[in-house]
């Protein structure tokens, strides 16, 4: 590969860096310094910051960008790396955030990726999904650090959603370009409480920010599902579909599980088979905070079937909708043919175009001394449409100087000081 960059080399993965076979080798664009002495955290911000425009666009053309073999190894680093990219802001609240949304060591942008709930290195598999597709703050980018790998795969699977919706049936591309689909929505008194400002003041934020009140009592969100990338033109599917398509991960599953060979799979593999998909979510998700805490256990319980009873009592069609089971059949397959991933090594940093790559915490098994331990920051929320009589399709790129979250963060503040 001709080099663009001065410093430090950049090339694509090879196949002993992957934990299993995948068609999408291009994904992700590796760069590591050329030399030893070039792997320091001074030297690779000096170098984000000069080229901060290709690799912008390398992160756009890739999907996503991997600097392997800096010597990163503290969140703060890792913060004041990112922010070097002229471009990124950082996004720090968000609308109704989910337990476990925490930031870490006093930072203002790094996140764990959920301290509540583990993630990666589980016997969970499945769960593919673009960042904050239940929020109305959605990140352009979602970077990923990593500070300990799992002892057993563990990696951050990849998928390009470009390559998938290019293989969806045209009936159903239609569909999905149509019109905009059921997301989200929040009783106005529980968001009011959650911020303790006045409901009316609550109501307000939401309606200038572009959401939809129904019956007085309900914010509603709805989002388009197909995305025309701004920088490659590309029209790719961007949702939480493993999420909405309760299917779709028992069909996933049965493309990966071959994958994974020899008695270190075993378990893994019998979870899979005997457990089902839906329970093995549940205990991945739920037991680690019922044995670590008892009481948020009991709270997440309780805000769980709350949200599910709000969607079953949802008339709006929601995105699986449109989803028959060939469907669903064919969105499997190619999730798979688009499948990337590599394994984690220490110092890692992982930069992901969160409009056209979703991603998920793969199985594996992790140390007990040193778990695996990755930490992540959000970066340029971006407008959308968010009312159920709009497209689709959505065809425009613009970034919004902050999220919903930070308004409301802002408006709770300066009620407090009042």
């Amino acid at each position: 590969m001709q080099e663009r960059y001065h410093g430090v080399t950049t090339r694509f993965l090879r196949e002993n860096e992957r934990l299993i076979p995948t068609k999408e080798n291009k994904l992700p664009f590796v760069i590591e310094p050329a030399t030893a002495e070039l792997g320091s955290v001074d030297f690779l911000q000096s170098f984000l910051s000069m080229h901060s425009n290709n690799i912008m666009h390398d992160i756009a053309t890739y999907g996503a960008v991997l600097l392997r073999g800096f010597n990163i190894t503290s969140t703060k680093e890792f913060e004041k790396t990112i922010l070097t990219i002229d471009g990124m802001q950082g996004m720090r609240h968000f609308f109704m955030s989910e337990p476990g949304r925490e930031l870490v060591d006093n930072l203002d942008y790094v996140f764990h990726t959920n301290s509540k709930i583990k993630t990666g290195g589980t016997l969970h598999l499945g769960g593919f999904h673009n960042e904050n597709y239940y929020s109305p703050d959605v990140p352009s980018y979602i970077s990923f650090c990593c500070f300990n790998p799992a002892k057993l795969g563990g990696e951050t699977g990849l998928i390009h959603m470009g390559s998938v919706y290019e293989k969806l049936d045209i009936a159903l591309k239609e569909q999905l370009e149509k019109k905009t689909f059921f997301v989200s929505k929040w009783p106005l008194a529980v968001i009011a409480n959650r911020y303790q400002i006045k409901l009316e003041i609550a109501k307000k934020a939401c309606v200038d920010f572009g959401l939809r009140v129904e019956n007085d009592n309900f914010i509603v969100m709805h989002k388009p599902s197909v995305f025309k990338h701004p920088v490659i033109g590309k029209k790719i599917i961007q949702a939480n579909l493993c999420a909405e398509i309760p299917a779709l991960n028992d069909a996933i599953l049965n493309h990966f599980i071959s994958d994974y060979v020899g008695l270190k799979w075993m378990i893994h593999k019998l979870a899979w088979k005997y457990v089902g998909y839906h329970r093995l979510r549940k205990l991945s998700f739920m037991l680690p905070v019922l044995f670590h805490h008892p009481m948020k256990f009991f709270k997440m319980r309780k805000q769980v079937m709350q949200r599910i009873k709000q969607y079953n009592s949802n008339t709006y069609p929601r995105i699986n909708s449109v989803f028959n089971a060939d469907d669903i059949k064919t969105l499997a397959a190619s999730m798979r043919d688009s499948y990337a991933s590599f394994l984690w090594q220490k110092g890692d940093i992982l930069l992901i175009d969160n409009l056209q790559v979703a991603h998920a915490g793969m199985p594996g098994k992790t140390n007990k001394k040193f778990p695996r331990k990755i930490r992540a920051m959000l970066c340029n929320p971006f407008k959308l449409s968010y009312l159920n009589e709009d497209s689709g399709l959505q065809n425009k790129d613009e970034l919004l100087p902050e999220t919903l979250g930070e308004i409301m963060h802002k408006i709770k503040s300066a009620h407090e000081q009042i």
